[in-house]
């Protein structure tokens, strides 16, 4: 299969702390997670990837000395769910990952906070 194109969408908010101008250039710094890929034909025998991601953590936005933090808005729940995805996505491994925190809670926040 012969890809020809690759492109990332990101979507998600965050918070941010300042006004931004509009028209102005940004460099932004952050980190994203990807979670989806999706494969489409451009009907000459070979395809166009696009890779979906969101943020998965704070953002700093830049425009020379001007620093904008961005907060990011996504719930620790889904953040949870989405290390346990990208540390490994074996069949089953979320469903006993999960069962395993859930169902012994106490015991997982006793050896975390002691390390």
């Amino acid at each position: 299969m012969n890809i020809d194109t690759k492109t990332l969408s990101i979507t998600g908010s965050v918070e941010i702390n300042d006004d931004l101008e509009p028209d102005t250039e940004y460099l932004l710094t952050g980190i994203i997670t990807p979670y989806g890929s999706d494969l489409r034909s451009n009907n000459e025998g070979s395809f166009n990837k696009k890779y979906k991601a969101k943020f998965s953590a704070d953002v700093i936005l830049k425009k020379g000395e001007k620093v904008i933090v961005g907060k990011d808005k996504t719930r620790k729940s889904q953040k949870l769910r989405n290390a346990v995805w990208g540390f490994n996505d074996e069949d089953g491994f979320y469903e006993e990952f999960m069962g395993l925190i859930t169902g012994n809670v106490e015991e997982v926040y006793n050896y975390l906070k002691n390390i």
